[in-house]
Formats: structure tokens, sequence, C-alpha cells
């Protein structure tokens, strides 16, 4: 679990910078959101990987566990994503809109691929 949450931490950071740079270099002041952003998949993925070492104390529950955490990761991240849209994005910058929208689905991406494959690397090397 450690190892996991070292990951997630390294994954963030570089999120984090990369957005720093973007938001120097662009000065459009239109990155905020995508702060936030990164804080809530690096959180939502360090309580799943708190999650799954609490509740998979057997090997055959651990797919199930880990499918329904990413069903629930999915319904989450919608839901996220849709409060952005209706509470938060200004009205009439659809560019805005279409450019978070963007980030957040590559970044959700990015995660999902990075912790999937550290977390069954992991399990794999524990069962060695």
């Amino acid at each position: 679990m450690k190892k996991h949450i070292a990951i997630n931490l390294k994954l963030s950071a570089g999120a984090l910078f990369f957005i720093f740079i973007l938001d120097m270099f662009l000065k459009n002041n239109s990155f905020t959101y995508h702060y936030f952003t990164v804080l809530y998949f690096s959180s939502i993925y360090m309580a799943q990987a708190i999650f799954l070492s609490i509740l998979s104390n057997s090997p055959t529950r651990l797919p199930t566990i880990y499918a329904a955490a990413t069903l629930l990761k999915m319904f989450v991240s919608l839901i996220f994503l849709a409060l952005y849209y209706l509470f938060l994005s200004e009205p009439g910058e659809p560019r805005q809109k279409i450019n978070f929208a963007l980030f957040f689905i590559i970044t959700y991406f990015t995660y999902l691929a990075v912790n999937t494959r550290s977390f069954f690397i992991n399990t794999n090397e524990k069962q060695k």
C-alpha cells in the first residue's frame, strides 16, 4: 500500500507541476479548477488504495472489490464533472469547458492506467 500511495503522490506532483508550468506560460488564469481536479484524483485513488488494503483479505474477492471500487470512482467522477458544469463553469465559455473536460478525461485515464498497473504489479509481487 505504501508503494501505491507513493506512486500516486509522484503522479500528482508531476501533474501539478505540469499545470503550474502551463499556467505560467499561458497566463489566462483558467487553470484553477485543473489543480482541484488533480487533488480530487489523488485523494480518490489514495482512498481506493486504503479501501482495497482493508477489504481485500482474500485473493478471490480482490477482482470483485477492485471492479466495484473502479465503478464507484467512475460514478463519483461523473458527478464531479457534472457539478463543475452546473455550478463552477462560466457561462458563455465553451472553449474553457471543452479544455477542462479534455483535461479531466486525460487525467482520469492516466490515473486509472498508472494505478491499475501499479496495483496489479504489486499484488503479483506479493504472491511470488
